[in-house]
């Protein structure tokens, strides 16, 4: 749950930084955490899978096809990516895990250090950026629709980015 709930806040506070005046809801940015947090448990149990490389693939493969899903108008590709990172960064905290060896428990206790640094330095980052100073990212809207027809992105409202201040 801690997953979950710290992927979909961090993934939307992303996308209000980087994206202030699209609407986004629903549950996809901690979706994607779940889905970071399944690469780290592969990653942290690697030597004990029969196949690890098709299992990394068929995530890989998921992953890519589910950002480029997020291409199209009205699915928000930032807060997606931000859940991803969120979501791996709250794995290495919250995931236990299985020690194999001495210098394998302290890089465990390393990334799970590491982790806990990383979600409080990135919340209070994008915080202080969307309260404070909010990037003037001219391509961020591409990032999440593509013109895949002429004018696609804007006949769907996708690609607005005037501010009035």
């Amino acid at each position: 749950a801690c997953i979950f709930f710290l992927s979909g806040i961090g993934g939307f506070v992303v996308s209000a930084t980087l994206t202030p005046y699209q609407v986004s809801s629903g549950a996809t940015p901690a979706c994607y955490g779940v889905l970071a947090c399944l690469l780290v448990e592969l990653f942290q149990s690697w030597q004990l899978l029969h196949s690890p490389c098709s299992e990394l693939f068929k995530l890989l493969l998921l992953l890519a096809f589910a950002l480029a899903l997020g291409f199209l108008p009205y699915v928000d590709n930032w807060g997606n990516v931000g859940g991803l990172v969120f979501g791996v960064l709250s794995a290495l905290v919250f995931l236990p895990y299985i020690t194999f060896g001495r210098w394998d428990a302290a890089r465990k206790r390393l990334l799970l250090l590491i982790g806990l640094l990383g979600i409080i330095a990135m919340m209070v980052l994008w915080n202080v950026l969307l309260y404070n100073n909010q990037p003037d990212c001219t391509w961020c809207a591409t990032f999440d629709c593509i013109d895949i027809v002429q004018n696609f992105c804007t006949e769907n409202s996708q690609n607005e980015l005037t501010r009035t201040i």
